[in-house]
């Protein structure tokens, strides 16, 4: 079974890294929205396939826990290199994570601490976040390979 931390713990990690929210608030601003939509959409998958692989490897499902793992993965890279777009590395980072947090926040209050919830969120986002990981619109695929 991989190991992988837990929501808590990856919310944790998140929460320490958001240091500077008000630099990110202010350089937000200025990103390109488009760029900002889509960076915004792989966060909220990174976040989804976050929990979905702890959940889905707690139930024994340790193939799709994998898959998942290398998704998101994925969906936190193209979080990043979009929000790199107008900004260094380090607040291109601070940008990404910021996205995620919430989006985590809100996955973990539909699990209500129960791993069998995971069904919610695989209807609400699975296909969606399988879809743009796997074929990455144009805007992303212009950012070149990754």
């Amino acid at each position: 079974m991989p190991h992988s931390a837990s929501p808590s713990r990856s919310i944790a990690f998140l929460l320490v890294l958001l240091t500077n929210a008000a630099t990110i608030a202010q350089d937000s601003g200025d990103a390109d929205s488009e760029y900002m939509y889509y960076a915004d959409q792989y966060a909220r998958c990174a976040a989804f396939f976050a929990i979905a692989t702890e959940a889905l490897a707690s139930q024994g499902d340790n193939k799709t826990a994998l898959t998942y793992q290398e998704y998101r993965y994925g969906a936190s890279m193209y979080s990043f290199f979009l929000a790199l777009q107008g900004r260094d590395e380090e607040i291109a980072w601070e940008v990404a994570v910021s996205l995620i947090a919430p989006h985590e926040k809100q996955m973990l209050e539909v699990m209500d601490g129960k791993n069998e919830n995971i069904a919610i969120l695989i209807e609400r986002h699975a296909r969606h976040c399988v879809d743009i990981v796997q074929e990455p619109p144009q805007i992303v695929q212009d950012l070149g390979p990754f």
